[in-house]
This record gives structure tokens, C-alpha cells and sequence, in this order.
């Protein structure tokens, strides 16, 4: 790695010196010299990386986002800032090293997502279910249900959602950490929304301060966080959005992570996409005669075979 200047790698690292200082009622000085001693140099030269410049080598990057998750508790989404700052090669080897998947949460934000309950029971969709599992499953960065207004689009990827996100029984383990769900449903005349989404990814991730950040930094800092952690991205009732600046970033989405959309129409180029028909006559009866008992109704809750 080349000797370089970085505000806002300088940034980050004095917020992590701070925080480990905080948490051991020290001086910010003292902080340094032990980096310093840990490192094999002179506090002056820890005291420069805090004022913006980058270490020589990404093993001396590496050592302090290790000290001050360690010592300061400084979480993944600083961790992942620090590393893309300073241009490590590996970020995500490191990452992996300080916050090991499955370890009962460790720095992970404790929100996992933002779905919305569910509404009733799912029913049928056995085939739509098994063909949104199989675009997830490729390395198709986009999967698309598409079909007419009202016919479950929003219903299915909700369920779909929860299935990949909180497996149960027999199914296969959890394929995402997160999942981020986003309804353009109440907002019909918002057409611009690249800003928007960044911002709430970041904000479940656990990484806010991102949001106060320029545009292209701000992209740049969440894929570094969408290539960390596996995130299933949901966008419900596309067909309402109009913006060239998230479609195209929507298409660099960077694996893990998938992007899932609800849409009336074919929008994007390059998706795996679901065309959704009706349900067949023995679902429709079955959620007809839910919705009768919800609304106390005794002649829909008795339909019987022969009326749909």
C-alpha cells in the first residue's frame, strides 16, 4: 500500500482512538502510544494516521480496525469505512476475522430487518414460491414478480422474505443476514429514489452516520457493506419508480446480496423474473373464506366449492 492522505480515513480512526479511550478512562495520547509500542513505532507516526494519513502496509490497517473493535467496541459498519478508506486489498477477510458470522450477534446491528407483519396465512403459490427461490439461489442480481394489480406480488415477496431470512423446519438454512424492505406503494409521485434507498440500508445495517455523507461516498460505503453481509433488498410496487441512478446500481449490486422487486411490468434488463398469474380455484376459496371469518362473515366464511 502507497503512503497516502485520507481526511476521512483520519476521521474514523480518531473516532475509534476516541472510543477506546472513553472505555478505559484514558487519554487520547496514551491510546496512541500503545498502538504505537503494538506496532513498533513512535506515537507521532499513530498521531499522523489519526490526521489523515494511511499506513504503509494493509497489515498495519488491519491491526488498527482489530484494536479498536476490540478495545473500543467500534462496530462492522466503521470497521468496513476504515478498511475501504485506507483501500485494503481484503477487507473482507478482516471483517470476517472481527465479526465471525454465527457468534450470537457480536457488533451486528440487533435489528435484522423491517419487514412488515404478515397478513394471514399464505396460501398455495407452491410453483411461484419454488421459481423466487431459484432466481435467488443464481447469480442473477435481480429477481422480479411481475403481474396485474392485486394479484399477490406484494404478498409473495413478503413471504419470501421471511422464508430467506427465518427459515423453519426442514427448509435450508437462512441464505441472508438482512433483509430491507422499502414500499414506493404510498409515494406514487416520487420518481427519484437512489439516495433514499442507500440511506435506509445503511440506517438497518447499523451505519447511519453514512447518510450525512456525499452521494458517491455514500454508494461506495454500502456496497462495501452489501458485499460484507449477505442483504436481501425488497422493492415493493416498482413500476412506480423512474430513477436511472438506482436502476443502474440495482444492476451492480454486489454478491451476496439480491435485490428483490415487485413490479406490474418488465422493468429491468437483466432479471430473473416471476410472471404471476391468479391463484387456482382452491386457494382463492381457502383466503375467501379467511377474509369471511376476519369480517364475521358467515355466508363468505361457508362458501363452498362451485362459487369461484
Amino acid at each position: 500500500m502507497n503512503t497516502q492522505r485520507n481526511e476521512r480515513f483520519g476521521r474514523l480512526l480518531s473516532e475509534g482512538i476516541s472510543s477506546v479511550a472513553r472505555r478505559q478512562g484514558r487519554t487520547l495520547q496514551e491510546v496512541e502510544t500503545a498502538i504505537g509500542e503494538g506496532l513498533g513505532y513512535a506515537r507521532a507516526t499513530v498521531d499522523g494516521w489519526r490526521r489523515g494519513t494511511i499506513p504503509r502496509t494493509a497489515e498495519q490497517v488491519a491491526y488498527l480496525a482489530r484494536y479498536c473493535v476490540t478495545q473500543g467496541r467500534m462496530d462492522h459498519s466503521w470497521a468496513a469505512s476504515l478498511l475501504l478508506q485506507a483501500a485494503h486489498p481484503t477487507p473482507d477477510t478482516v471483517l470476517k476475522e472481527l465479526f465471525p458470522p454465527g457468534r450470537g450477534g457480536g457488533f451486528m446491528p440487533a435489528v435484522r430487518d423491517n419487514l412488515p407483519a404478515r397478513y394471514g396465512a399464505f396460501l398455495g403459490r407452491q410453483a411461484d414460491v419454488a421459481q423466487v427461490l431459484a432466481g435467488i439461489d443464481s447469480r442473477w442480481p435481480l429477481v422480479a414478480i411481475e403481474g396485474f394489480a392485486g394479484n399477490g406480488k406484494t404478498t409473495l415477496a413478503l413471504e419470501m422474505a421471511y422464508r430467506v431470512l427465518s427459515p423453519a423446519g426442514d427448509e435450508p438454512p437462512a441464505r441472508f443476514a438482512y433483509a430491507v424492505w422499502i414500499s414506493a406503494k404510498h409515494q406514487p409521485e416520487r420518481r427519484l429514489w437512489h439516495d433514499e434507498v442507500l440511506n435506509m440500508v445503511a440506517q438497518l445495517l447499523g451505519a447511519p452516520t453514512l447518510t450525512q455523507l456525499p452521494l458517491p461516498e455514500k454508494e461506495r460505503e454500502v456496497n462495501a457493506l452489501l458485499h460484507t453481509w449477505p442483504v436481501l433488498l425488497v422493492i415493493d410496487n416498482f413500476e412506480t419508480i423512474t430513477d436511472p441512478a438506482l436502476v443502474g446500481w440495482l444492476h451492480r449490486l454486489p454478491e451476496p446480496s439480491k435485490v428483490l422487486i415487485t413490479s406490474r411490468h418488465a422493468q429491468l434488463r437483466t432479471a430473473w423474473a416471476i410472471h404471476l398469474g391468479g391463484l387456482d380455484a382452491e386457494a382463492a376459496l381457502t383466503l375467501i373464506r379467511q377474509h369471511g371469518r376476519r369480517l364475521h362473515s358467515a355466508a363468505l366464511a361457508g362458501l363452498r366449492t362451485g362459487y369461484v
